[in-house]
């Protein structure tokens, strides 16, 4: 009788708590089913804070750390093959290239990729002219503007080579005179040259011209007989071209260079033609660069630009872009310097990051032979063993 009454007590203890159980699911199917009609837009933010909220879908939903390098010409042309010299290696660099997610997509230059980027429309040129000017402090209004690098074209038997205009190093005493030249002789057309700094004039049109221009970067080491502006103005500024040469070639800054040796600064590069377009979106909330360009571009997307005079180690929130000097595409052992220059201090310390969780997702992004190539990684593609690195200019090392 006893062991009975014991069962029964048991069964009895059981059935309540069976009971409180289901009672306790009603309720919760009571809250959820209120939640769903209410359409709360708290519920995700509960669900966030929610210690049975599963971690793997919270890092998913918050906001992860992306840096992107952009660096103009990091790859050799494709004809080149870093001479007779010893082939250099740049682990970092190769480690994401040989493991990282590779696209391609056409893109002319730099000038190109970072217009494209901010949803700049292209006008007859990208308009690199009236964005690079308002990035040096200069206010380009609603007239047309052109690029015109002071450059040295080199005689090369029944050619025209344009250097690479940083050769030069003009000074601020020889671009001011040399300006107030140009300005004095073409006042009566209504041209202006303005030079922000001594190695970027722009060059200011009364006019909107019909032209299509040759970026800076696409005519150095090349002929420039074939590269000349085209379009239904071109003969006007052919013309403009060879005044411009002639007035700079009888300069006494040019007589003074020749006698020091030095190159001359024997023309101007017109190119990047436009006027300024309105204001724009950033893809990126953090921009990191010196180049007028991007300075520009920040200040008609109102997001500020960070020097890189402090290097890689600055703090990254959402996602960011670094738009770094690009190495010398017409000197072996030039290029070979900048490059290890840019693993140092660029490449290897965000790897390190990177591997280390500190950031999420870092990508490198060039222009080369009319293509815009991307190599993104995350920390899981490090483990990607199996895919060794190779030398850069190694054929099909790059674009796989």
């Amino acid at each position: 009788m006893l062991t009975k009454r014991r069962r029964d007590g048991a069964n009895l203890a059981k059935r309540r708590r069976d009971g409180a159980n289901l009672a306790k699911r009603r309720r919760d199917g009571a809250n959820l089913a209120k939640r769903r009609r209410d359409g709360s837009r708290d519920g995700p933010r509960r669900m966030l804070h929610s210690a049975s909220f599963p971690a793997w879908l919270l890092v998913r939903l918050v906001p992860v750390s992306k840096v992107t390098l952009f660096i103009p010409s990091l790859l050799p042309p494709p004809a080149d093959t870093f001479g007779e010299a010893p082939m250099q290696r740049y682990p970092a660099l190769e480690q994401i290239v040989a493991r990282g997610h590779a696209s391609s997509a056409d893109c002319s230059n730099s000038a190109a990729w970072l217009c494209e980027s901010f949803g700049v429309r292209k006008q007859l040129d990208w308009p690199a002219a009236p964005i690079s000017l308002q990035g040096e402090g200069g206010d380009p209004g609603r007239s047309f503007w052109l690029c015109a690098n002071p450059v040295h074209l080199q005689v090369q038997r029944d050619q025209l080579v344009l250097t690479p205009p940083a050769s030069l190093s003009i000074s601020e005493t020889e671009s001011r005179s040399l300006i107030e030249t140009l300005n004095r002789h073409f006042a009566a057309d209504g041209l202006v040259f303005v030079a922000p700094d001594p190695q970027r004039w722009y060059l200011r049109m009364p006019s909107f011209p019909d032209l299509h221009t040759v970026a800076l970067e696409d005519a150095v080491g090349r002929d420039i007989n074939h590269l000349l502006p085209s379009g239904n103005d071109r003969m006007h500024y052919h013309g403009l071209f060879n005044e411009v040469q002639m007035l700079l070639h009888a300069h006494p800054v040019n007589e003074a260079r020749d006698e020091a040796g030095i190159a001359l600064v024997n023309s101007v590069w017109f190119w990047g033609g436009g006027t300024l377009p309105p204001a724009i979106r950033s893809p990126w909330t953090q921009l990191v660069g010196d180049s007028p360009l991007l300075r520009g571009l920040g200040r008609l997307a109102d997001v500020p630009v960070a020097s890189l005079a402090k290097g890689s180690d600055f703090t990254v929130t959402t996602d960011a872009l670094v738009v770094l000097p690009g190495p010398d595409q017409h000197a072996d052992m030039d290029r070979a310097r900048e490059l290890g220059r840019l693993e140092r201090d660029w490449i290897a310390p965000l790897l390190k990051r990177l591997r280390s969780g500190e950031i999420r997702h870092l990508e490198i992004a060039t222009t080369c032979a009319g293509k815009g190539l991307r190599w993104s990684i995350c920390s899981r593609d490090l483990w990607k063993f199996w895919k060794r690195p190779a030398p850069l200019a190694h054929p099909g090392n790059v674009t796989r």
